[in-house]
């Protein structure tokens, strides 16, 4: 027995990350949180720190860093692991409600769902 099964081929792709589509997204939180401050690039290349400081020092910023929460998820409209990032603050405010809520609690005990609609500029989340 090995540590990898016989035949084992790595994934071409990386990491999946969860994608909010239009309507209803049904998750499970699985994992901790990690949090930090996430800026883009001028040539869309995602620059993730612990500090606000140390990401707006970055030459070719496209704009403001935002604040992030990431997680691993169970998304059960795509039946699959995923890496959640957040950096919506409705969502976010949202989960942190439920989170000090003494009849929610902890996240990772129950399913999630958010509601996303609308594009652009004009999308909400509920």
């Amino acid at each position: 027995m090995s540590f990898l099964p016989e035949n084992y081929e790595q994934p071409a792709s990386g990491g999946k990350y969860t994608k909010l589509e239009s309507g209803t997204t049904r998750i499970r939180i699985i994992s901790n949180s990690i949090v930090g401050w996430l800026g883009w690039t001028k040539d869309n290349k995602p620059v993730r720190d612990k500090s606000k400081d140390i990401i707006k020092r970055i030459d070719n910023l496209r704009d403001q860093p935002r604040h992030f929460w990431a997680f691993l998820v169970w998304n059960y409209n795509t039946t699959q692991i995923e890496l959640m990032e957040i950096t919506q603050r409705t969502i976010q405010n949202a989960i942190m409600e439920l989170y000090k809520s003494s009849d929610w609690g902890d996240p990772k005990l129950y399913d999630i769902t958010i509601n996303k609609k609308g594009e652009g500029m004009s999308t909400e989340y509920h």
